[in-house]
């Protein structure tokens, strides 16, 4: 989960920038410049808005731990794996 908190946004503007700055949709949207903005829009402000939910859930069950267990721990992957040692 803490993962896609970083991902989503990367992910909406990846799609911003590599779909309506190469004019990809200008063929989709038949050159209609005000809805082209509005998608923009709508997309760069619903990942933010959706990182923010999950970054709020996230806080909301931090909460409901007991204050010596409160961590969320996501492995990304083990960097330098040695018998029992991990880094």
């Amino acid at each position: 989960m803490i993962l896609w908190i970083v991902l989503i946004p990367l992910l909406g503007a990846a799609f911003n920038g590599l779909l309506f700055a190469s004019g990809l949709w200008k063929k989709v949207l038949k050159g209609d410049e005000h809805t082209e903005k509005r998608v923009v829009g709508l997309v760069g402000c619903g990942v933010v808005l959706v990182s923010a939910l999950i970054s709020t859930s996230l806080f909301i069950k931090l909460l409901s731990m007991e204050p010596g267990q409160r961590q969320i721990i996501q492995e990304l992957f083990v960097w330098i794996p040695s018998g029992s040692f991990t880094v």
